[in-house]
């Protein structure tokens, strides 16, 4: 039994042959007719979730790197810490 994965999702040798005529008309009809693509949705927002994680812990590790090889007070290099993380949930949460 064939898979979608099996299933080219154009023309193939009608793409070839148009090439090969140089023909450009034909090449566009050859490659228009896709099959459609059925991914599942499951990974959907853990992909966003996981982005949004590295992200915030990248950023609030930066700023307290940069406050903390500075050789400010470590009150400034919490306090730079925790607003960073308030900041970066709060722009993750409007959008």
């Amino acid at each position: 039994m064939a898979t979608a994965a099996d299933v080219p999702s154009r023309d193939l040798d009608a793409a070839r042959e148009a090439y090969a005529k140089g023909d450009v008309e034909a090449s566009k009809f050859a490659h228009a007719n896709r099959a459609p693509e059925k991914h599942s949705k499951v990974g959907g927002h853990l992909k966003s979730i996981v982005y949004g994680g590295l992200d915030g812990i990248i950023t609030t590790f930066a700023v307290v790197a940069g406050a903390a090889g500075g050789d400010l007070a470590i009150e400034v290099v919490l306090i730079l810490g925790i607003s960073s993380v308030f900041a970066d949930a709060l722009s993750m949460g409007v959008g």
